[in-house]
């Protein structure tokens, strides 16, 4: 019994036509000899294009003379464009047994940055074109198994040393008796680094949204900059991120909170002597303080206090934002890496709206603080005095 179904009559008319197109290509495939190219060149569209593989015909010039309705999708050119180009003008050919380059088309040979010349007869192994010299051969191996390698994502390494991502497709060939494959390389960089952007845009959000909740909440000074640092790695590579605030009454420094990965480092709520002279003039009015390598004694010119927090000889990349309030400094955001050069404009960028919203956000919760305090100590004096004017009535 036939289930019932939502389809329209021309639904199930087209339903119908296909089941008889698959009936009509089992017969054909049943009379036809097997891997017959002639058969191929002869038989009717039915037959043909109902193959779920690529089938690329060619004449013994490599001329192609049949591209199915499978390799249209696969490769993304439909017939009418290929039939007549020579196979070597439209993919890669690459023998199985060596994986030795055949030919190359145009379009890939200006993707890796090399001529037909240079290219052609080497091996992708010698090359080391792909990031990982052992991918091509897993792919190769993937073909003999399974029939063919489609979309795979690979790294591509081109002649200038630049690294693309592509995706990968291939299937078998046989091309003068010898065992090869056809392939097609698409360059996705653009596409991945904008995905990848996204989500570190997505991630820089999140981050602001817990600093935004954490000020509308008003939490304390401490809370909201473990806030801050609890996620900061997620937005900039760092092992090292710390907030310390500034006293300039008494010319003094407190690690506010300390995420680290590092050992030695100094533990939060240290407090230390500190100058407003070891800071630099244009720090003070709201430089961000960079340093690409702080082992490079001839290059790096170290703010000794920043330094003295981190405690550590472990750092090479450095940055702080110094946090201000009406010009006034209050404190300082630090980040720190392990490994030279590692902080961008994007992540420099990134810290400095950080820092900003940072210092808004200790300044209000330190006036908040210091409202409590106030509103305390009155009370307390006031009980004090009520006390005492009721001893006094007592006494009286």
């Amino acid at each position: 019994m036939i289930p019932p179904t939502d389809d329209s009559p021309e639904q199930l008319r087209a339903e119908i036509q296909r089941l008889q197109e698959q009936i009509a290509v089992l017969a054909a495939c049943a009379e036809a000899p097997s891997h017959s190219a002639e058969f191929a060149l002869q038989a009717p569209p039915i037959w043909f294009n109902a193959i779920s593989d690529a089938v690329i015909v060619t004449d013994a010039s490599r001329h192609i003379q049949q591209w199915n309705h499978a390799a249209e999708h696969i490769y993304g050119w439909t017939a009418t464009a290929m039939i007549g180009q020579s196979v070597s003008d439209v993919l890669p050919i690459v023998r199985y047994i060596d994986l030795a380059l055949l030919d190359l088309n145009e379009s890939l040979l200006h993707l890796i940055g090399y001529t037909r010349d240079e290219i052609v007869g080497l091996s992708w192994r010698t090359l080391a074109i792909f990031g990982d010299r052992d991918v091509m051969s897993e792919m190769a191996l993937q073909v003999r198994t399974t029939g063919r390698v489609q979309n795979q994502q690979a790294i591509l390494r081109t002649k200038q040393g630049e690294l693309r991502t592509i995706l990968f497709s291939c299937e078998p060939l046989v091309l003068d008796n010898q065992d090869c494959f056809i392939s097609t390389c698409v360059d996705i960089t653009e596409r991945v680094y904008a995905q990848e952007l996204l989500r570190r845009t997505a991630d820089r959000l999140a981050t602001m949204r817990a600093i935004d909740q954490a000020i509308l909440k008003l939490h304390a000074p401490t809370t909201i900059a473990n806030a801050v640092v609890a996620n900061m790695d997620t937005l900039i590579p760092c092992q090292y991120a710390s907030v310390m605030l500034y006293d300039p009454i008494t010319a003094s420094g407190q690690l506010l909170t300390v995420r680290s990965d590092l050992p030695r480092s100094m533990p939060t709520g240290m407090q230390f002597p500190l100058p407003l002279d070891d800071f630099p003039i244009g720090f003070r009015h709201g430089m961000p303080w960079v340093e690409h390598n702080l082992q490079n004694a001839e290059q790096a010119t170290p703010i000794p206090a920043i330094v003295a927090v981190i405690a550590t000889s472990q750092i090479h990349s450095l940055i702080s934002i110094p946090l201000l309030i009406e010009w006034n400094l209050i404190g300082t955001l630090n980040l720190a890496a392990t490994l030279p050069g590692v902080f961008t404009d994007e992540h420099i960028t990134i810290a400095q709206e950080i820092g900003d919203m940072l210092s808004i956000a200790l300044h209000n919760a330190r006036l908040i603080e210091s409202f409590q305090q106030e509103l305390a100590a009155r009370m307390r004096a006031e009980v004090a005095l009520t006390a005492e004017h009721e001893r006094v009535v007592r006494l009286g």
